[in-house]
């Protein structure tokens, strides 16, 4: 006999409250078009991304599924291999997060002009209008986030110690 759904649920708040797991944004684990994001900095293999209110609500994109400590968010968009991230405050004009993975298309984050620790990116479809986005942790030095190195409208994303 199946087990109640009321006692399934109660166990899985107990792992979730104990750490053992994270809420899921997603339908579920597979869902289609879903992508992981991380809800804490320090997560392996994630970048900070900040939305537009600013680097204190800036959330940590995992490059790929599976990193440790992260949790799935559904896109709104069926943009292929891409995810959107929103602020908690459900800011309007976000852009879709593409995975770090793709050397096909850069990064489009939403626009913040003053947040602490953050370069502008420009995406090589638009050369005017850049958006902002937090370097990597790990970054000692600017690296490029481009389809190729030198495209035209593109820039490096640079620790805030670094250079433009």
């Amino acid at each position: 006999m199946a087990e109640p759904k009321s006692k399934v649920l109660a166990r899985c708040e107990l792992l979730i409250q104990s750490g053992g797991c994270k809420k899921k944004a997603c339908p579920s684990s597979g869902a289609s078009g879903c992508k992981n994001v991380c809800p804490s900095s320090g997560a392996s293999g994630c970048t900070n991304v900040c939305p537009s209110s600013g680097a204190s609500d800036c959330k940590n994109v995992c490059p790929s599924s599976g990193a440790s400590g992260c949790k799935n968010v559904c896109p709104s968009s069926g943009a292929s291999g891409c995810k959107n991230v929103y602020p908690s405050s459900g800011a309007s004009g976000c852009k879709n997060v593409c995975p770090s993975s793709e050397t096909s298309g850069c990064k489009n984050v939403c626009p913040s002009s003053g947040a602490s620790g953050c370069k502008n990116v420009c995406p090589s479809s638009e050369t005017s209008g850049c958006k902002n986005v937090c370097p990597s942790s790990e970054a000692s030095g600017c690296k490029n986030v481009c389809p190729s190195s030198g495209a035209s409208g593109c820039k490096n994303v640079c620790p805030s110690s670094g250079g433009k």
